[in-house]
């Protein structure tokens, strides 16, 4: 609803909250159902929403932009609030409740996630009422023979605006790694920067039953270079968050039977996501300077994370995996770029 002439259902917004919450609360509760990408950030969406929907059960009779303006002010001035550290309102905050409503620490990326989901919620709506008014328009035309409302040219103009936006920060995200990881690629062993330390980032052995390219290319890149005489040790870094899955113990045993000594192995079993290898070879395990080795576009973005987080890294490229095997892989090396721009900036 775009002015004050129609007031909305009471009914219908209650329901709407409570699908909002119980899905925020999934959301955090059950990280895994959302491509990791997102991190946490569908969470903060859904509670901005979640305020707009709370706005417009207050006030049911305001406009869908005042109720926008309302539910951005409300969401920013909580976040601001967080910078404020006074012991009673973190003893509120430390509450599951205030934690939920208060949020804890301050950062710009949730303001970025909360506009994003009171725009979708007035987009929804003023999409919503469009098209009801187009039906109701419809319904009259035709009983008395008049031509039909048309809106399929204003549903393709926001669906186009959408479409520019969205293929406006896949390129940014995607040159602004591209610039920053280039020179910064070895192609030969011998091109390192004296003795190194290999970073190998985990992936699953196989795939869909068979054995995954990936993971095979990554062995092949890291015996290549002990074989090259500059490797002091290998750290392993992959995902072991279920019992009967785990990279690192993978790869540790195929490296071995490879030729490399098991006290020149580290494993770091807590890898779930580049960003946790690339933090976590820093300040768990001490390291300075590592050759990170994946396929290229990933060893691009783990580059583009060890800048933003001050380790000094060089990438090693393992070869890629057969053509047909590749489209999935470019498919979600786009979208994971957008997301280690946030994690750069929010880390």
């Amino acid at each position: 609803m775009t002015g004050a002439t129609r007031p909305r259902s009471r009914l219908l917004l209650c329901m709407l909250i409570a699908m909002v919450i119980l899905i925020g609360l999934a959301s955090r509760k059950y990280p895994s159902l959302l491509p990791a990408l997102f991190g946490k950030y569908p969470g903060d969406a859904l509670w901005a929403l979640m305020v707009f929907l709370v706005w417009a059960l207050v006030s049911p009779r305001y406009g869908t932009g005042k109720l926008a303006f309302l539910a951005l002010v409300t969401s920013y001035a909580v976040e601001f609030s967080q910078l404020y550290q006074a012991a009673w309102i973190n003893a509120i905050r430390s509450t599951t409740v205030g934690h939920l409503v208060l949020g804890s620490t301050f950062s710009w990326f949730d303001m970025l996630a909360y506009s994003v989901g009171i725009g979708l919620g007035a987009l929804v709506e003023v999409v919503a009422i469009r098209l009801m008014a187009c039906w109701r328009i419809n319904t009259l035309n035709d009983q008395v023979g008049l031509p039909s409302c048309g809106v399929k040219r204003w549903t393709r103009r926001i669906f186009a605006a959408f479409l520019i936006v969205c293929c406006s920060v896949l390129y940014l995200a995607d040159t602004t790694v591209d610039r920053v990881a280039s020179g910064r690629l070895v192609k030969r062993a011998e091109d390192s920067e004296g003795r190194a330390t290999v970073l190998v980032l985990g992936t699953a052995p196989e795939a869909n039953g068979q054995p995954n390219f990936f993971y095979t290319e990554r062995i092949h890149a890291v015996l290549q270079l002990w074989t090259s005489g500059k490797v002091d040790s290998v750290l392993i870094s992959g995902d072991n968050s279920r019992a009967d899955y785990n990279e690192p113990a993978h790869i540790k045993a195929d490296l071995v039977k490879g030729g490399i000594p098991p006290e020149r192995l580290v494993c770091d079993y807590a890898g779930r996501h580049t960003l946790d290898s690339i933090t976590r070879a820093r300040d768990v395990f001490g390291f300075r300077h590592v050759l990170i080795v994946s396929q290229r576009e990933h060893v691009e973005r783990a580059l583009y994370l060890a800048q933003a987080i001050g380790l000094q890294a060089q990438g090693f490229a393992a070869a890629d995996a057969p053509h047909w095997w590749q489209v999935r892989q470019h498919l979600r090396e786009m979208f994971a770029r957008v997301k280690a721009l946030l994690d750069a900036t929010t880390h």
